[in-house]
């Protein structure tokens, strides 16, 4: 538990200080680099932890990543080509060709695991960091977000997936830019990562406002997704590369699942409120709450019907990490806004660490440290 205290406990206290001295100063530049220190320190101590952690926290990919690590320390680079076209031949390999071949690369100069940890951490959280660095005008209040609503958590485990998510966050420039070429190359490369980047293809093109239209459009959409769930259910577990690991998931709908919705819903709904002033303020965010409204379909089907959404939309949910926070920065009530920024991180608080010892991915541990002395 103390790791996740301290992680918490920096997020807030840092948070508390880069307020403080950002209202000393009335310079925009310096406060820029005060809040880039920031969001770099906490960057920091959340790559550590994921990066520095024991296979056992979490669920079972750690040790499959593990073991194919020490495979892949002994091919030579023709075998490196070989397991990726003819993977049959060989006990653990991966169909994510950049995934591959960078693990087959950290293998040959590097004999332990953890330095492919760590480097995909890095990968991970480097996108993270940068979108509420880029984004977000209370970045504690985001880092608080990215570590409660599961993001944190899932690259404890998911590590492809979660390199993928990382690099897709930098695509959201190119949206705004509108450079397709670009964003297209960059969801390629974040697909050879893990495949299901390619479900963040469209993201390029929700740029349209919400309105009844689009509502009903969304209704429309969960009402075929509802009545062919076997066909999506069959289509995604090719996608997603879904495997005996988790296909009991596939078929459980839980009181995490059923959780996982209310509170992502809760946060779509909020900034739904300001959805008026919010684009008043950044026009071009109407992108984000097209997210927002993806991920809630998604989890919704997952109560209702298969649990396979969750990791999906984590492509879409993330960016409820800075809308929260620009919503917020709308509201002129300086009170009012203290109030939502106090509410929503002691809520934060509450939801991590209320589940987090229930949960795989407690008790935290170091890869040091021996699991048989907990």
């Amino acid at each position: 538990m103390a790791p996740y205290v301290a992680l918490y406990g920096l997020i807030i206290l840092g948070g508390l200080l880069l307020s403080y001295f950002q209202n000393k100063t009335p310079n925009p530049a310096l406060k820029q680099r005060m809040k880039l220190v920031y969001c770099l320190g906490i960057g920091v101590v959340l790559i550590s932890l994921c990066g520095l952690r024991h296979i056992a926290v979490g669920f079972a990919d750690n040790e499959g990543y593990m073991n194919m690590f020490y495979a892949q320390h002994d091919y030579t680079l023709s075998m490196a080509v070989d397991s990726f076209i003819h993977p049959e031949n060989y006990d653990y390999q991966t169909r994510d060709l950049t995934f591959h071949l960078v693990n087959v690369l950290i293998a040959q100069f590097f004999n332990h695991h953890q330095y492919s940890f760590f480097f995909w951490a890095i990968v991970s959280f480097s996108g993270f960091i940068w979108l509420i660095y880029r984004f977000s005008p209370y970045p504690a209040l985001s880092f608080l977000l990215l570590c409660s609503l599961g993001h944190f958590t899932f690259t404890l485990s998911g590590m492809r997936q979660a390199a993928a998510l990382g690099v897709s966050c930098f695509a959201f420039k190119y949206i705004l830019e509108r450079r397709m070429v670009k964003f297209l190359l960059l969801i390629v490369f974040s697909a050879m990562l893990h495949k299901s980047a390619i479900v963040f293809l469209p993201a390029y093109w929700l740029s349209f406002r919400v309105s009844r239209k689009t509502i009903i459009a969304y209704v429309l959409m969960a009402l075929f997704l509802y009545a062919f769930s076997g066909l999506v259910l069959r289509v995604f577990q090719s996608l997603g590369g879904f495997d005996s690991r988790v296909e009991n998931l596939v078929y459980n709908t839980n009181k995490l699942t059923a959780w996982g919705f209310i509170i992502h819903t809760a946060v779509f709904l909020f900034c739904l409120v300001y959805y008026k002033q919010t684009l008043d303020k950044y026009p071009r965010l109407t992108l984000c709450y097209n997210y927002l409204a993806i991920s809630s379909l998604g989890l919704l089907y997952d109560v209702l019907r298969y649990s396979i959404f969750f990791r999906m939309v984590m492509y879409y949910s993330i960016f409820e990490v800075i809308l929260v926070a620009l919503t917020i920065d709308t509201i002129k009530d300086v009170r009012q806004r203290a109030l939502y920024i106090v509410g929503i991180s002691a809520c934060c608080v509450f939801y991590f660490f209320q589940g987090i010892e229930t949960s795989a991915f407690y008790p935290y541990l170091f890869f040091w440290e021996d699991v048989m002395s907990i």
